[in-house]
């Protein structure tokens, strides 16, 4: 398994056009992606305005979104707690400063080898999110993540099948 990260800092559709170049890049250099994958946040409390468009290019350009709504922190705070009360991005990432995971707000930093421990509940968690807000467009998902989507794919990949 191979994983190419490109990050910066940018909005969902500006992020799905990027996916698209790199993969376009690499089929044509004969090197194509067996799975691409999008990461963004919907943001709060004023979600991105062309995450609808972003989400329609991706689909039909067969590339996955991993999408934290308001923001990635969910996913980490859901190691260690339950989340059901609409937050915004600046509220999440404060409540994640709290556990010892090493994130910073300034830094954006985690040790994600601390929160292995809680992989588990954080996927259960995030599921019953899912069935909280089934029906519900991705804005109004709050709070909502879909992460472990991709970190299933990426143990599946790599052999780690547990969620422990």
């Amino acid at each position: 398994m191979r994983v190419e990260v490109f990050s910066g800092r940018g909005e969902p559709y500006g992020v799905v056009e990027k996916a698209m170049a790199e993969a376009a890049r690499a089929a044509a250099n004969g090197d194509e992606y067996d799975e691409v994958w999008c990461v963004f946040d919907v943001e709060a409390p004023r979600a991105h305005s062309r995450l609808a468009p972003a989400l329609a290019l991706a689909a039909r350009h067969d590339i996955r979104c991993a999408i934290s709504n308001p923001c990635f922190e969910v996913y980490l705070l859901l190691h260690y707690e339950e989340l059901t009360a609409y937050l915004t991005t600046s509220e999440a990432s404060r409540r994640l400063e709290q556990h010892p995971c090493g994130y910073s707000l300034r830094g954006k930093q985690v040790d994600f080898e601390a929160l292995r421990p809680g992989r588990a509940k954080a996927f259960s968690r995030a599921a019953m999110l899912d069935r909280l807000h089934l029906g519900k467009p991705v804005t109004a998902r709050n709070p909502s993540t879909s992460v472990p989507g991709l970190v299933t794919v990426l143990m599946s990949h790599t052999g780690l099948h547990s969620t422990r």
